[in-house]
């Protein structure tokens, strides 16, 4: 049976049923692909990272993560009243060099042999390179007085021509 929008029915062979269902599934498969393909946009979209899509290309634009961290109403950095803390100087450093000027910017008269006042110091740490410690083990083979020939091996853990060892020595 078919209904109509105005109320009326008309009866439908068998053949004419199944034409209607064949044409009713072929419109919904169709309609299937049609989702399936928009689906893939936002299953695996391509953008600028995994592609070679331009950036602004990408779309939607990923939002980064928000923090969890409520505010405190303060301003960042260092608040006002608070005493900081900066490197101290060391009472005996390695190394003074003195800078005094040897002639007047002004005149250009030589004071190498004027005294000076001391107006100011500061101090620089450096800190020095990490060197490596190589430590070479050679092995020599002696002969004992009954003619034996003894043979010095290698220590425990040195396996290989050259490699790295645990720092547990120092």
């Amino acid at each position: 049976m078919l209904y109509f929008a105005s109320g009326m029915t008309k009866e439908l062979s068998t053949e004419e049923q199944f034409a209607m269902l064949f044409a009713h599934i072929g419109y919904l498969q169709s309609e299937i692909d049609r989702l399936k393909e928009r689906l893939a946009k936002y299953e695996n979209p391509k953008n600028s990272k995994n592609s070679s899509k331009p950036p602004s290309s990408d779309f939607p634009k990923q939002q980064k993560t928000q923090s969890l961290r409520e505010s405190s109403g303060k301003k960042p950095g260092g608040q006002s009243g608070h005493e900081g803390t900066t490197l101290k100087m060391v009472s005996t450093p390695d190394i003074i060099e003195d800078h005094s000027p040897f002639y007047c910017t002004c005149c250009g008269e030589d004071l190498s042999s004027e005294p000076g006042l001391f107006s100011g110091r500061r101090q620089v740490i450096d800190i020095p390179p990490i060197v490596p410690i190589v430590t070479e083990h050679q092995l020599f083979d002696k002969r004992c007085k009954c003619g034996h020939m003894n043979k010095a091996s290698y220590p425990m853990g040195v396996t290989a021509p050259v490699s790295y060892r645990e720092n547990s020595r120092l």
